[in-house]
């Protein structure tokens, strides 16, 4: 069984920009370094489940760089930037263009590694980029700060929040009534701007919701379901007592 056609958060992961909830501003800055195929360097910053791991691999992918990966909270030390950092930045990339090195979680990162950091991001720019994502910007060094562009992906807009939720659900056919619509809007209040946890609440809530278009149909599947389920119970008992 593939996990990831079963959870919605895996299952609807934004694949382009055009899927990220930005506000108007940064969505349209992003799309010109797109069409311009350049970028600075970039640090994303706002609370978990925004969505800034998708979109810096989305920049990635939309500007058909190389790239490498690093979650700077599973290796954060000095040894990183020195080996696994500065030996990729030192490469030519293959495209001909840039190449993009995404700290993930990069307030883990110790500030020894970030001083260590600081040189390679202004000696190595001609060909490399850096997008750095973090919760806590607080943590991230002033010399590193001063040579990114910050972008906060907080601000979530609302209207597109509830618009995504409104598409996931429509997607998985599960029916609109108004206690749904109640039970997505409470949703949305108790965990906004988190869409990820939105996401997943609604799925605890409403996946086994009837499907839009076979109300009658899935009333009598769930039932056969149901029964069926209660059926092997009783047989597996059966056999126990025998």
């Amino acid at each position: 069984m593939n996990i990831a056609n079963d959870l919605w958060v895996e299952k609807y992961r934004p694949t382009k920009l055009t899927d990220i909830i930005l506000d108007e501003k940064t969505e349209e800055f992003l799309k010109k370094c797109i069409e311009k195929k350049t970028m600075p360097h970039f640090l994303f910053y706002g609370k978990q489940g925004m969505g800034k791991t998708s979109l810096a691999k989305i920049l990635v992918k939309e500007l058909e760089a190389d790239h490498i990966y690093i979650n700077a909270s599973d290796t954060r030390g000095i040894d990183t930037v020195r080996d696994e950092i500065k030996n990729f930045v030192q490469l030519m990339p293959s495209n001909g263009k840039l190449q993009i090195v995404i700290l993930d979680e990069f307030d883990g990162f110790t500030p020894d590694a970030m001083r260590a950091l600081r040189n390679i991001l202004e000696e190595y720019s001609e060909t490399n980029r850096f997008v750095f994502t973090c919760n806590d910007i607080s943590r991230i060094i002033e010399p590193i700060r001063s040579r990114v562009q910050e972008i906060n992906i907080s601000n979530l807009p609302m209207k597109k929040c509830i618009e995504r939720c409104v598409y996931i659900l429509k997607n998985e056919k599960i029916e609109l009534t108004q206690k749904n619509k109640d039970i997505e809007a409470q949703k949305v209040k108790n965990y906004y701007p988190d869409l990820r946890k939105i996401i997943q609440e609604l799925q605890t809530s409403l996946n086994l919701s009837l499907n839009i278009n076979e109300n009658s149909e899935n009333i009598d599947s769930f039932s056969q379901i149901r029964n069926s389920i209660f059926y092997i119970r009783i047989r597996r008992n059966v056999c126990r007592i025998r």
